[in-house]
């Protein structure tokens, strides 16, 4: 099995190298960004503008993932989950242009894209350190603002934070660095995950505790920066299938076949002992009847001499 896995690694692909590929595909990024800070240093106001401008961003990351590659083959599932969590996100951050009508609508946004995440990450490794760092997290966000919220907007936000760090746990869990299953890219998702949690947390300070200088520019910041680091993600992302995904995949499958094959001797086993069990049974019918028969044939006699 050690054979089959070390013949499935191949060399990780050099971060520059990779980034003299894509970086004219962030070029669309990068001036949507400069433009939206430039004419929206606050966010004041809410006009059909506004939203083009913030969204223009996330939808240039969208067609980065789509020209990085996209079909229905399985090799591609990460990168279509990406695109349709960058999607939702989008979604999301229309609404919340307008916050002071649709804010729960875009935080249920943002939480499908959380659920959406967190299936492209993945639900292996367990690695139950990340995990059990993540809950506490959890827990010291709802003390942060559980004070801070009352009604519906307690369960959302409570809701949320389970989704948030329950994305930033699987995307903590994906870098093995001991087992060497691991690329640059896994990284970027890793810390796009913590940057989201840090955006997210930001804005629910400012919003439910108390507004703070610079909120505005920090929370974008932070938040573009954690979507660009996720769909930066996708870049290796097939070659990250074909090492660790078909070797677990693989793994699994022998462990399944040799069960089976396990089965298949029991049930052998077992078909064994009922023929023999049945011909021993045939054996003493056999017996049992010969005997009889020939005790007849005795007691025929012995009437016919008497």
């Amino acid at each position: 099995m050690e054979s089959r896995v070390a013949q499935k690694k191949k060399p990780m692909v050099k971060p520059i190298t990779i980034l003299k590929g894509i970086g004219p595909k962030l070029v669309p990024f990068l001036q949507t960004c400069a433009i939206y800070f430039v004419l929206y240093p606050d966010s004041s106001r809410s006009n059909l503008i506004h939203l083009a401008f913030k969204c223009a961003p996330i939808i240039s990351l969208c067609v980065f993932v789509l020209l990085h590659g996209m079909n229905l083959r399985f090799e591609y599932a990460y990168s279509r989950r990406i695109l349709t969590g960058l999607i939702f996100s989008c979604v999301g951050d229309a609404l919340l242009v307008y916050k002071e009508w649709y804010f729960e609508h875009g935080v249920l946004m943002f939480g499908i894209a959380h659920v959406i995440y967190t299936s492209a990450f993945g639900l292996r490794p367990f690695n139950l350190y990340a995990g059990g760092s993540c809950v506490l997290l959890g827990l010291f966000s709802h003390w942060l603002l559980g004070s801070s919220l009352n009604g519906i907007m307690y369960y959302l936000i409570v809701a949320y934070i389970c989704l948030i760090t329950f994305m930033l746990w699987r995307a903590i869990a994906r870098i093995q660095l001991f087992d060497q299953l691991w690329t640059w890219t896994k990284l970027c998702s890793c810390f796009g995950a913590v940057c989201f949690v840090i955006s997210d947390l930001l804005l629910a300070l400012d919003r439910f505790r108390a507004p703070f200088s610079y909120s505005h520019q920090l929370i974008m910041v932070s938040y573009y920066t954690a979507q660009l680091l996720i769909a930066l993600s996708v870049v290796d992302s097939k070659l990250d299938w074909t090492v660790n995904y078909r070797v677990i995949q693989e793994t699994d499958l022998f462990k399944l076949a040799e069960e089976v094959r396990l089965l298949k001797k029991q049930v052998r086993q077992r078909k064994r002992e009922e023929m023999r069990r049945s011909s021993s049974r045939e054996c003493l019918a056999s017996a049992a009847s010969s005997s009889s028969s020939s005790s007849s044939s005795s007691s025929s006699s012995q009437s016919q001499s008497s």
